[in-house]
């Protein structure tokens, strides 16, 4: 039921608030009174599409809100429920407009806007001149059948509908559970696969180290192959010197036999 209903610049309606009291009530006034704007924001509430054009001329948003008593409307809380949305007896709904977003709430909880639609079954049925909204929903049409069953139909309606609800939960628990059990299945034949891939390399302790060493080798073996040919060169003008010095003891050595002994230790020197 319809508690009450506060609309803020929306149209051409500043402030306005209406409280309903249970049983028939009417809203009357003159063609282009507003009664339409406030179906308009009743609109908005079940979830219809929001425009930046319904904001009141120089304003910067429009605020609608209604409250909704549901203790007796067992098929709301039981879709409440099965939302994992509060089962409260009151339904506070709203909608802000701006320039740029359109934001949703329900008992101060952010919501979608096909939320509110579906919710919005379960709260009202607007009649037109040349329309009966709820007959438009296929999936009302069991239950406008099921009103005919009375009460005891209703409860048994109601229970299946909980009952199905579990196990549709437990099912997806199940599905979750498997899934997980899957999941380490694969995890473990990877982890296996690591193993066996260790236990084949045979690694040592002190491996890694030398590897290391031999990357660092063979990724400046140009490099030092480089520094030798360099230091090769550095010690040509040496050699020369010493080749030089070498003839030189030779010679001496075959004047003066004592300098055979300084001859040969010059040759295993150089």
């Amino acid at each position: 039921m319809l508690i009450s209903l506060y609309v803020e610049n929306f149209a051409l309606i500043e402030k306005l608030s209406i409280e309903l009291k249970s049983g028939f009530n009417v809203l009357t006034g003159e063609t282009g009174a507003g009664k339409s704007i406030i179906i308009e924001a009743i609109n908005l509430i079940l979830g219809e599409r929001a425009s930046s054009d319904l904001i009141k001329t120089g304003a910067e948003r429009a605020f609608v809100e209604s409250v909704f008593s549901i203790k007796d409307n067992e098929r709301l809380r039981n879709f409440l429920k099965k939302s994992e949305l509060p089962q409260e007896d009151t339904l506070i709904i709203s909608r802000e407009l701006s320039q740029n977003k359109s934001i949703a709430r329900l008992n101060n909880r952010t919501v979608t806007q096909s939320l509110l639609r579906d919710i919005s079954t379960f709260l009202f049925d607007i009649h037109g001149q040349h329309q009966h909204q709820s007959l438009l929903y296929p999936e009302e049409h069991i239950y406008i059948l099921d009103l005919f069953g009375g009460k005891e139909l209703l409860a048994m309606r109601t229970k299946c509908e909980l009952e199905i609800h579990t196990l549709q939960k437990l099912q997806n628990e199940l599905a979750e559970l498997e899934k997980s059990a899957a999941d380490r299945e694969k995890e473990k034949e990877y982890l296996q696969f690591q193993i066996d891939e260790i236990d084949a390399a045979k690694l040592k302790a002190g491996e890694w180290q030398e590897l290391q060493k031999e990357q660092n080798f063979l990724k400046n073996a140009e490099k030092l192959h480089g520094k030798l040919q360099q230091t090769i060169q550095a010690f040509e003008p040496a050699r020369a010197d010493l080749r030089k010095a070498q003839a030189l003891l030779k010679d001496m050595a075959a004047i003066d036999e004592k300098q055979q002994k300084e001859h040969k230790t010059a040759e295993h020197t150089f």
